[in-house]
């Protein structure tokens, strides 16, 4: 998918090429290399052992972490299915109560904020898990930050604000070696396959 899109870029760019005259032909026109597999079949769920693994490490266990976001980031993401830049750039203001009903609402209210998709803005339900383990009360913590952000040490960058986080847990789950064949590795990613399959 990221090859497709280089591919279509340097192809907007020759097509810019050819119609102001710097050269004749857009060799890069209509150039897309074939997907061997559906978009969903990229990455496989976690297995109930996988969890368990990450899930009992004492980072979790015993809260033993450098940055709350360490902690409550892959936890969102199990609960919630969101997109990891989503949870990343979530403010204060984005857990509210909708109808009695703890949500997180996913949006791009601030310049900051991104969505990969129109439909992507919504509100997720808070899973009862989260609220014992005490959510509600680490936001209401962050509300005496300075920028208002669930997690205000994450910093903005040109994808948002997921990369330190992206690099961080890559490393974080390597080092617990979750398969054997690194390509059939689980990522953040996969965690919105779990909730998807969990909901079917």
């Amino acid at each position: 998918a990221n090859m497709n899109k280089n591919l279509s870029r340097v192809s907007s760019l020759l097509r810019w090429s050819v119609k102001n005259g710097f050269i004749q032909v857009n060799y890069a026109e209509g150039l897309q290399i074939k997907r061997t597999t559906r978009a969903d079949e990229d990455r496989s769920p976690y297995s109930d052992e996988q969890l368990r693994k990450v899930f009992s490490h004492r980072l979790y266990t015993h809260r033993e972490y450098k940055y709350p976001w360490q902690y409550w980031i892959p936890l969102l993401g199990l609960y919630t299915g969101a997109r990891l830049n989503e949870l990343c750039q979530l403010y204060v203001g984005d857990v509210r109560k909708v109808d009695g009903i703890w949500v997180i609402s996913i949006n791009a209210d601030t310049p900051d904020k991104k969505l990969k998709t129109c439909s992507a803005a919504r509100c997720i339900p808070l899973h009862s898990k989260l609220l014992s383990l005490g959510l509600l009360d680490y936001i209401e913590s962050q509300k005496v930050t300075c920028n208002g952000r669930v997690f205000p040490e994450l910093q903005l960058s040109r994808d948002g604000y997921g990369r330190k986080v992206s690099k961080w847990y890559a490393n974080f789950r390597k080092k617990l070696i979750l398969t054997d064949d690194d390509s059939k590795e689980p990522d953040f990613h996969s965690f919105r396959h779990n909730v998807s399959m969990s909901l079917r």
